[in-house]
């Protein structure tokens, strides 16, 4: 297990960059933290070889961020993606597919229309590959939150695009290998109000399952959780309301070996006060 994040140092100072790796039973193998100004947001691996995105300050600028390490956490390649108007570009999701490529996604930030959705491939070497940039249609903020990629190389892209007035829908991409666009979806929630796809995972063949959050009120969002065919057809939907309102929202989901689904998040106990973790499993 590996994971990344940050760790306060000395009280009262920002938190350093910092990377772990664990046994499956949870003992320590080695954990580190940099002091360079980088920050990861989401880790994955290429075979034994951990690969983190997030975002690195750069003078006056943020800029994308990918780095791949070795099994024993040494630097092997790292990657920069400079946005064409500066401001504040960053990645939010990372996978690696069968043969070693990267996928990273997150946003940049634009002149005139707020972020784009930027989707960028690296070669197993770090030589940059394809990459898309999308822009909602109404110039607001759009970006980016996670990605997946199933056993043929097809990739697929979770995360938001703005409809104006301040609300957004959850967007959903898929690719070929390649960086053909198959088709785009969207999720829109029957309240009019922001929605986000969070997570995303993919399962060869079979489609793939979609996770966020949907508002339904001002201050009132309930999970959502969709599965897809391998066409892209809605298999079913499961909206999920905690008990006391306020911001419900999933995080993650995954595929089980029995086809199943699990998905995490949270749920709020107490509205702006006390939200408690929350795990479900959805059969085949």
């Amino acid at each position: 297990m590996v994971a990344v994040g940050r760790q306060t140092v000395a009280q009262g100072q920002p938190g350093l960059f910092w990377l772990s790796k664990c046994t499956p039973t949870g003992q320590l193998v080695w954990q580190f933290t940099d002091d360079a100004p980088i920050a990861g947001a989401a880790v994955a691996m290429a075979g034994d070889d951990p690969v983190v995105a997030g975002n690195i300050k750069q003078a006056q600028d943020t800029n994308g961020f990918v780095r791949k390490y070795d099994e024993n956490g040494g630097e092997i390649w790292s990657r920069v993606h400079v946005g064409e108007n500066g401001g504040l570009d960053s990645l939010g999701g990372v996978t690696v597919d069968g043969a070693g490529n990267v996928y990273a996604v997150g946003r940049e930030s634009t002149a005139a229309q707020g972020f784009d959705i930027l989707v960028l491939q690296y070669g197993p070497d770090g030589a940059p590959g394809w990459m898309d940039k999308v822009d909602g249609g109404t110039g607001g903020n759009d970006w980016a939150l996670d990605v997946a990629v199933d056993l043929d190389g097809v990739v697929y892209v979770a995360g938001r695009v703005e409809t104006g007035g301040g609300f957004a829908d959850a967007w959903l991409r898929k690719y070929e290998a390649g960086g053909q666009v198959l088709w785009t979806d969207t999720f829109a929630g029957e309240f009019g109000r922001s929605d986000d796809a969070a997570a995303i995972a993919a399962v060869a063949g079979e489609g793939f399952v979609a996770a966020g959050g949907t508002a339904v009120g001002e201050d009132d969002v309930d999970l959502w959780i969709r599965r897809y065919d391998a066409d892209g057809e809605v298999v079913w939907t499961d909206v999920v309301a905690g008990m006391n309102g306020g911001v419900d929202a999933a995080t993650d989901v995954a595929f089980t070996p029995d086809g199943g689904v699990v998905v995490t998040g949270t749920v709020t106990v107490a509205p702006d006060l006390n939200s408690d973790v929350w795990v479900r499993k959805y059969g085949p």
